[in-house]
């Protein structure tokens, strides 16, 4: 028998290696937020909205994204973005509302905000540097 998948990858949400920088937005707010959530955006310094963090890829930071799937945006950051980022020398970094915006935060991407955007999460960093 034929070993297949049972559910089909979407665009855009292929795994990044170990250790290649991921880029997180905090987009949606803390309230009504259970405790394990706020302490793992605590750690990566995301305490408002548009709040963004750079971190290195690993297996716990996936069981951190796991934890705060819903509140955040993430993706794998791309050379020329951790420039970008790095030369606005803050962390966290403090973004503005993306120009066009979300649509809405309440639906995971590609529908909506939150969710991991793959390697298209550079896209949504320049529209809201």
């Amino acid at each position: 028998m034929a070993n297949k998948s049972k559910s089909p990858k979407k665009e855009g949400t292929a795994q990044p290696a170990m250790g290649v920088p991921m880029f997180v937005i905090l987009v949606r707010g803390l309230r009504n937020v259970r405790q394990a959530q706020k302490d793992t955006l605590k750690q990566w310094g995301l305490s408002r909205i548009f709040h963004g963090a750079l971190v290195k890829n690993s297996t716990q930071l996936k069981q951190q994204l796991h934890t705060v799937n819903s509140l955040v945006a993430f993706g794998q950051a791309n050379d020329e973005t951790v420039k970008k980022l790095q030369a606005k020398g803050s962390v966290p970094y403090r973004l503005h509302a993306p120009t066009g915006g979300f649509g809405t935060v309440k639906k995971r991407y590609p529908e909506g905000a939150y969710g991991n955007w793959g390697d298209k999460i550079n896209e949504l960093v320049q529209k809201m540097m």
